[in-house]
């Protein structure tokens, strides 16, 4: 039988490492072309896309820690061993870490789109070379905007998706202003996704500066 990769190994095997290279391959050629202002925003391009990458090899690390030691938890709580205590609040602060690191993850990313397209007036109109004025909106969008930022309904939840998902924010429920209803399937997939379209917009952008050179 064909063995499936998970999310997760997709991510930190190709997607996350495709855009690392998309993003130094880009360093490189947008440099020259690039005004003292455009420097200081290129080096925060680069330095948000590297904090996504910590941030969610942090998360997976908690995750793995917690999905490995909840068994030995409640077995602690339920027969009420001595250090019970002990070991619940260690697994309720990996638990909080890990929340913190995933919506941390939402924020950085979307501050990655923000950069991208330049189009805040801190900006002052200044945009990278060959950057596009959009990046289509994703479900990291979406999450941070309807599940973190302004959700539908506050429900304040946290949930482990597991190796096949990864956390979930709010309990996966929100609507956008038109209605639709938002469910983040989880922040493996979405991480996915988001690597993909950066990724692409960088190569995009390297294209056309290479047809300069």
């Amino acid at each position: 039988m064909e063995n499936t990769k998970s999310p997760f190994d997709t991510l930190f095997g190709e997607s996350l490492p495709r855009l690392l290279q998309a993003m130094d391959e880009y360093y490189e050629l947008a440099v020259p072309h690039c005004t003292t202002e455009q420097i200081q925003l290129l080096a925060e391009l680069q330095r948000r896309i590297k904090q996504c990458e910590f941030l969610l090899g942090n998360t997976r690390a908690i995750e793995q820690r917690q999905l490995a030691v909840a068994m030995n938890v409640l077995t602690a709580v339920a027969g009420r061993q001595p250090d019970a205590d002990k070991q619940f609040n260690a697994s309720w602060q990996d638990m909080d870490a890990m929340w913190l690191l995933t919506e941390s993850f939402y924020w950085v990313a979307h501050k990655v789109n923000t950069v991208v397209m330049a189009k805040h007036a801190c900006f002052k109109g200044r945009r990278l070379p060959k950057m596009p004025s959009k990046v289509t909106p994703g479900a990291v969008t979406f999450v941070r905007n309807y599940l973190i930022e302004h959700p539908f309904e506050y429900n304040n939840q946290f949930g482990l998706g597991g190796m096949w998902s990864g956390p979930v924010i709010n309990g996966g429920i929100g609507e956008k202003d038109v209605g639709m209803p938002v469910k983040d399937l989880g922040l493996y997939f979405n991480a996915i996704e988001w690597a993909g379209t950066i990724s692409q917009v960088l190569s995009r952008a390297s294209e056309e500066l290479l047809k300069e050179v």
